[in-house]
């Protein structure tokens, strides 16, 4: 078949990656002049199964009316007269349950755990080089509470293979020794030895090209309109270079994809969270934590890319502004060098921002449109990275005439319908 995907993010090229394997010819269509320039571009960089929570959670509400009253809140919420952030934002909350998100943390779950397991298939294959560091993600907790909720949730993850390990406070700087200037601040953490990192920006770029020697063409500067259709379905995507028709279309736009759909009268639920990140160079090594770290208390990750530190971190609901705040983005690294208080110089953090497209349950939406040749493979929220390759062989599998070996009922966009 003649496919067309749109976006060249790390889940728009790793899906034309499975789908070029399939024996299909595949345009890849994106509105920047590169690959990867989107949400995808410095991502936190872990490739972290042991943390497949749903944002939507019993505990977030409370959070979100503390947020109003803390300057440097890791959440900020900046309410508009937008319809689509309240009809969202009132899903979310209804979606605050412990039962709901048990539900939507264990798909989120399988999914994680597939997609490592053709992360490493993949790497196999090719041989592909981002940066790829296996040291496994550290959870840090300073209230013996959190700690004890955070215990009772590793244990329901072991059900999905995902291993992690209870540790007190000595147990975490013997795993993590740049922690002992701060050990004091800890009560204890949860290790998950099988999480990874790696540059996600590098690996998008890298298969990119991987895919080119396979055929597949992509063409940039092209940002999608809408869609031309006919009795049988889609015919041809809109673009401001013209009409590119194809016998199936995936739509992988990110928090470009609501905008698109709705021409097609489909109301994907997925909007905007602003999240924020600092990249360090690795000047003292033994001063650089080596594991991936998750401090849950001011939801800050680092994770190691080669001869830099990625830190990450901030959730600011403030719609479809992709602008850096720059006071926003340095408070990424306060929490950090309060772990590690020699971590390096502040003033050679380079920063960024992103928008992650996040659905108000928590995964992301593949599988069928109500058009029979468009298909989804969007909203993932922070977690594109880790669900990249699992999502994009389930929907390169349904759209070759296979079973996924996950059940794309989980992520089907009729939940919402």
């Amino acid at each position: 078949m003649k496919i067309v995907v749109l976006g060249a993010g790390v889940i728009g090229v790793t899906t034309a990656y499975y789908l070029a394997r399939r024996g299909h010819a595949v345009t890849v269509l994106e509105e920047h002049r590169e690959t990867a320039m989107g949400t995808t571009h410095a991502n936190g960089g872990q490739i972290s199964v042991s943390h497949p929570e749903s944002w939507a959670a019993p505990e977030v509400p409370r959070m979100l009316l503390r947020s109003l009253r803390q300057v440097d809140a890791p959440i900020r919420v900046s309410l508009s007269w937008d319809p689509a952030m309240w009809t969202w934002g009132l899903r979310f909350l209804r979606n605050c349950s412990a039962r709901r998100r048990r539900r939507h943390t264990a798909a989120i779950a399988r999914l994680a755990v597939y997609s490592q397991k053709q992360l490493h298939e993949l790497c196999s294959e090719t041989d592909i080089d981002f940066a790829h560091h296996v040291s496994g993600t550290l959870h840090l907790f300073t209230e013996p509470g959190d700690l004890e909720r955070a215990s009772l949730l590793a244990q329901a993850r072991r059900q999905f293979g995902i291993a992690q390990q209870l540790l007190d406070r000595d147990a975490c700087v013997a795993i993590e020794p740049a922690l002992a200037d701060a050990a004091s601040r800890l009560c204890g953490g949860i290790y998950a030895p099988a999480d990874e990192s790696g540059d996600a920006f590098l690996f998008t770029r890298e298969l990119a090209r991987i895919c080119a020697q396979q055929n597949v063409a992509f063409q940039y500067g092209a940002r999608a309109l809408g869609f031309e259709q006919d009795n049988r379905g889609i015919r041809a995507v809109i673009t401001d270079q013209g009409h590119v028709s194809a016998d199936c279309f995936i739509v992988a736009l990110g928090i470009g994809s609501s905008a698109l759909l709705r021409s097609l009268d489909i109301r994907a639920p997925i909007f905007p969270v602003k999240g924020y990140s600092a990249t360090l160079p690795v000047t003292n090594r033994h001063a650089v934590p080596d594991v991936n770290i998750i401090y849950e208390a001011r939801r800050v990750v680092t994770s190691r890319l080669g001869t830099r530190l990625r830190i990450a971190g901030g959730a600011d609901v403030v719609g479809y502004d992709g602008r850096l705040d720059i006071n926003r983005a340095k408070a990424v690294l306060s929490p950090a060098f309060a772990l590690f208080p020699q971590l390096g110089e502040r003033e050679e953090a380079v920063y960024w921002t992103g928008l992650r497209p996040m659905t108000p349950d928590g995964p992301p939406i593949l599988g069928r449109t109500p058009y029979q040749n468009l298909f989804f493979n969007t909203g993932h929220g922070s977690l594109g990275w880790t669900l990249a390759c699992g999502s994009a062989r389930a929907v390169a599998d349904l759209v070759s005439g296979s079973t996924p070996e996950v059940d794309i009922q989980d992520y089907a966009f009729t939940r919402f319908t």
